[in-house]
C-alpha cells in the first residue's frame, strides 16, 4: 500500500506536467478528534481535540483526483475503571504524517460555490507517541495505519472547507494483548484556500 500511494503521487505529478485540465493547490489547517474503537472490558477511550495542517492537490474538473500530505497531532485518553475509587486515566499523544489519495465529485459545480463529496484511502505514518509523563510509547503501537475516509466539502470563492470521517483498518496496538482489536477512528474539519485553477479545456 505504501508503494501504491507513492506511485499514485508520481503518476499525478506526471499528469499535471502534461495536462491542461484544472489544477488546484489547497493549503489547509484544522482539527481532528481521533479515538480508539473496541475498548477492552472496564476500559473507556475518549478523544481530545488535536490538529492537522497540510496541503492537497486537486486534478480534474467536476470529477477530481485529490492527493495530499498532512501533519497531524492527536490525543486519546484511556480510563481504567477496574480500580477502586475514581477511574485511573492515561493519555497518549500521537504525531503522524498522513498521505491520502481521494476521488472528489462536485455535486454543485458553480463558479463561486461548489459542494462536493470526496473519499478514499490514506496511510498514516506514526512519527511519535508519548504518554502524559513524556515517556516514549511508540513501540507499543503499530507504526502505520491504513484508513478509509469520506468527507463533504465546500468551495466558496477562494476558500475551501471539509468535514470528514476516517475509519482505521489497522490495529492500534502492536501487541493485541494490550489493546485487543482496537482501531483508530476520527472526525476531522479543515479550512483552507484555493491557489490557482490551471488551464481549462
Amino acid at each position: 500500500m505504501k508503494r501504491f500511494l507513492l506511485l499514485t503521487f508520481i503518476a499525478l505529478s506526471a499528469m499535471v506536467l502534461r495536462s491542461e485540465a484544472q489544477l488546484q493547490f489547497n493549503p489547509q489547517a484544522g482539527i481532528i478528534l481521533q479515538n480508539y474503537t473496541d475498548p477492552p472490558e472496564n476500559v473507556d477511550y475518549s478523544a481530545e481535540v488535536g490538529f492537522l495542517v497540510g496541503l492537497d492537490v486537486r486534478y480534474g474538473e467536476r470529477l477530481q483526483f485529490q492527493g495530499g500530505a498532512f501533519y497531524m497531532g492527536s490525543k486519546t485518553t484511556t480510563k481504567f475503571k477496574n480500580t477502586p475509587g475514581d477511574p485511573v486515566e492515561g493519555k497518549i499523544t500521537h504525531n503522524w504524517l498522513r498521505l491520502r489519495t481521494h476521488i472528489a465529485y462536485n455535486i454543485v459545480d458553480g463558479s463561486a460555490f461548489k459542494l462536493r463529496v470526496n473519499g478514499g484511502p490514506s496511510y498514516d505514518i506514526l512519527l511519535s507517541a508519548k504518554d502524559e509523563d513524556d515517556n516514549d510509547v511508540k513501540d507499543n503501537l503499530n507504526s502505520g495505519n491504513f484508513s478509509l475516509n469520506a468527507a463533504l466539502g465546500v468551495d466558496i470563492s477562494i476558500f475551501t472547507a471539509d468535514l470528514g470521517y476516517s475509519y482505521g483498518l489497522t490495529k492500534v496496538f502492536d501487541d493485541t494483548d494490550i489493546g485487543g482489536d482496537s482501531k483508530y477512528t476520527g472526525l476531522y474539519f479543515t479550512v483552507g484556500v484555493i491557489l490557482g485553477s490551471g488551464k481549462k479545456k
